[in-house]
């Protein structure tokens, strides 16, 4: 019986899975695109999901930066270890898939987590994250 309830307690806490169809691809990013304002401006309402699949939430706003940098609001979906109901996250358009009203991001949800403690460094490159 203790089996079954910490077993049951770890897939509650477990992140979800993203239910799209939406994955990171190199050869696809933001960065090729011709109007990247547009682009991403075209998202809002949609799903942010790391590489490896993980539902970080729905984007709230989404544009580019003066800096030509992807800067994506989500309100951050319950269970996942992020300090805050809003993430704000600053990223390079190279690591940014837009398909079917969503996004895709690189790094993994491990990787965005670390990244947090390590000054936004992380083997993707440098990310600007905040949490309201």
């Amino acid at each position: 019986i203790a089996l079954i309830a910490s077993t049951a307690l770890a897939l509650t806490a477990a992140p979800l899975l993203a239910d799209t169809d939406i994955t990171f691809d190199p050869m696809n990013t933001l960065a090729g695109k011709e109007d990247r304002v547009s682009t991403i401006s075209a998202i809002n309402g949609g799903d942010v999901v790391t590489s490896d699949g993980i539902l970080l939430g729905q984007i709230e706003e989404s544009s580019i930066n003066a800096d030509d940098r992807a800067v994506i609001q989500s309100d951050v979906e319950a269970g996942l270890r992020y300090d805050g109901d809003t993430m704000l996250l600053m990223i390079d358009p190279e690591n940014v898939t837009v398909a079917e009203g969503s996004v895709a991001v690189e790094p993994t949800n491990d990787e965005l987590y670390a990244a947090i403690g390590q000054g936004g460094q992380n083997s993707a490159g440098p990310l600007e994250i905040d949490f309201k």
